[in-house]
């Protein structure tokens, strides 16, 4: 015969509703938004604004030859990050040229910048309220 504590139940049951505040916390709060803006040599200024909500799928957007990823985090840890990946194709072939974890924890927005400069590429973040220029 077994004899279960009847505190047990009531742990459970308190363990579950707080797991279930916790998913639906995370379920109300909006989607984190990210403001990427790019440019550089050869290319006009463009800003990217993409939602990128946890747990979802990886968000593409193609600006001619350059790649942006942003995935968002993928976990409940408050301080779990999400990551912005910028490629280039080349010849068909996609170069990873840089790779951003950002905190995915902010209710906000981020504003996120790339300046490309020949082949270097400088990260920004926050981007500044005016991107600077390549140098001749």
């Amino acid at each position: 015969m077994s004899i279960r504590p009847a505190g047990f139940c009531l742990v459970c049951a308190l363990g579950w509703a707080a797991a279930a505040v916790q998913a639906r916390g995370i379920e109300d709060m909006p989607p984190p938004h990210f403001s990427i803006s790019i440019q550089g040599t050869g290319i006009a200024g463009k800003t990217l604004e993409l939602d990128a909500p946890p747990y979802s799928k990886t968000v593409v957007e193609s600006l001619g030859d350059l790649t942006v990823e942003l995935t968002p985090r993928q976990d409940t840890d408050p301080n779990g990050r999400a990551v912005v990946r910028l490629l280039r194709n080349y010849e068909g072939a996609r170069v990873l040229l840089h790779t951003a974890k950002v905190a995915g924890n902010n209710q906000g927005k981020w504003q996120l910048a790339y300046l490309i400069c020949n082949d270097a590429v400088t990260f920004m973040s926050p981007a500044p309220q005016i991107l600077p220029g390549c140098r001749p």
